[in-house]
């Protein structure tokens, strides 16, 4: 029978391309600089810069996440909650549903939240009918057979300077369905530093040690192979 950290393994390396994984974490690097950038500019005393960037580095994600999507013809929608009005931006990279979740360090827990735990539970699918999505452009039409990932992000430091506010944590995350530990992290630092063949190795999964799963599973991301073009245009 296959493990949940197996089938996963495949879906990630049968559907995840590896030039939108280096486009994301690239551009969730700019995010970063940007938004330095941005709060840096504002006649505000440190602590309350280092609290607006913490604030604001979600929407720098969502919005680095969606210019990826629109310019490779990505689907996603924005989910709005019932509970509290926010929009949750969910992209669908093949079977692999894509949301983001800011961290303070790599040992931070899964954040479960009712909207999370429907989403892991599910993998997407069961729950197709009670998202509400609207009808935008982009909407998502097929969940079926879906996983869920969490891109982690995280600055490099504590304090408030472009070396300390720079993107320090990068990391693909599969939670369990309960949505209380990961089954698997793909760290992706050195994609977003340097892209994915330039980074010196590419993304690495570790399984969590709670995920009681055989650690003998690889995964491999791998190009897409370019289709040959016809001559006509």
């Amino acid at each position: 029978m296959t493990s949940e950290l197996e089938r996963v393994s495949q879906v990630l390396a049968h559907d995840v391309d590896a030039e939108v994984i280096e486009e994301i974490a690239i551009e969730a690097g700019w995010a970063y600089s940007r938004l330095f950038d941005e709060v840096n500019a504002m006649p505000l005393p440190v602590e309350l810069k280092i609290e607006l960037f913490a604030v604001r580095r979600s929407y720098a994600i969502v919005s680095a996440l969606v210019g990826v999507a629109n310019r490779r013809g990505i689907p996603f929608n924005f989910r709005r909650l019932s509970c509290n009005g926010q929009r949750k931006l969910l992209m669908k990279i093949g079977r692999v549903i894509l949301i983001q979740e800011p961290i303070l360090t790599l040992s931070d827990a899964p954040k479960a939240s009712d909207y999370k735990r429907e989403l892991a539970e599910s993998h997407g699918v069961v729950a197709q009918l009670e998202l509400e999505l609207g009808d935008e452009v982009h909407r998502i039409t097929d969940w079926s057979d879906s996983v869920l990932a969490v891109l982690l992000h995280g600055a490099y430091g504590k304090g408030f300077s472009r070396e300390d506010r720079k993107l320090g944590a990068l990391e693909l995350a599969i939670p369990t369905s309960s949505y209380q530990d990961w089954v698997m992290r793909l760290d992706l630092r050195n994609t977003a530093m340097f892209g994915w063949n330039r980074g010196g190795a590419e993304a690495e999964p570790k399984p969590t040690s709670d995920a009681k799963q055989p650690d003998n599973v690889n995964v491999t991301v791998r190009r897409r192979a370019k289709r040959k073009s016809t001559g006509t245009r």
